[in-house]
């Protein structure tokens, strides 16, 4: 076993051990192998895995949510307000 392997082989059974789940939604395991390989998918996946579970819960802390729903909202209200009538005089 080359050591990126073994290194590979370590760093999943951490993340298994954190509780995050490798399998894809068509039932198939990332691997040791797939990643080393480079499969692009399963790297991919991996990575989603990680940051959703560690950085992206940190980031929505840190965002005040309910100022930018407000936001969001009064800005809905002003672009779907109809525009007062003016009377033209001639």
């Amino acid at each position: 076993m080359s050591q990126r392997t073994h290194n590979l082989s370590v760093a999943l059974t951490a993340v298994q051990d954190e509780g995050i789940k490798l399998v894809m939604e068509n039932r198939e395991s990332v691997t040791v192998l797939d990643i080393e390989s480079g499969s692009r998918e399963k790297t991919l996946f991996l990575l989603w895995q990680l940051i959703s579970r560690w950085k992206l819960p940190r980031y929505l802390e840190n965002i005040h949510l309910r100022g930018e729903i407000k936001l969001l909202r009064t800005l809905l209200r002003i672009r779907n307000m109809k525009p007062p009538e003016v009377e033209v005089c001639s």
